[in-house]
């Protein structure tokens, strides 16, 4: 019996429930984003943020912000960036972008839990002490 080689199965997807939450505090305010985003959002939103034209560029950040919020807290945010209490300037709405695209990009899931018994496989850690 001959395997198919051209077929490959990539397992089932994770869930929201296995990603930690993303937040992060602007002006004294904390923003909740969702846990985890499509990977088809990032490739589009880096796609047109990397287009060579700013205003589509510029679009396409405003569009990530929908995408990683609830429509509440993305209108909350969108109030404070574009009202005149404070001065939000580009490079800050640059620096929260990059820093959510990093977050979701390195996808950190909740803890797993411990094995049977609660003891550790042997063998070296990351905690071990170089002499």
């Amino acid at each position: 019996m001959a395997t198919n080689t051209r077929h490959k199965d990539f397992g089932a997807p994770k869930t929201m429930a296995d990603f930690e939450p993303v937040t992060f505090t602007l002006a004294g305010q904390e923003f909740s984003c969702h846990p985890a985003v499509q990977g088809a959002v990032l490739l589009k939103f880096i796609a047109d943020a990397d287009s060579n034209e700013g205003g589509r560029a510029a679009q396409a950040m405003r569009w990530f912000f929908t995408q990683v919020m609830t429509e509440e807290e993305v209108a909350r945010f969108y109030q404070l960036i574009d009202g005149e209490e404070f001065v939000i300037d580009m490079q800050d709405l640059a620096e929260i972008t990059s820093w959510l695209v990093e977050t979701y990009s390195t996808r950190p899931t909740v803890p797993s839990k411990p094995s049977q018994g609660g003891r550790k496989k042997a063998g070296t850690t990351s905690m071990a002490v170089v002499s």
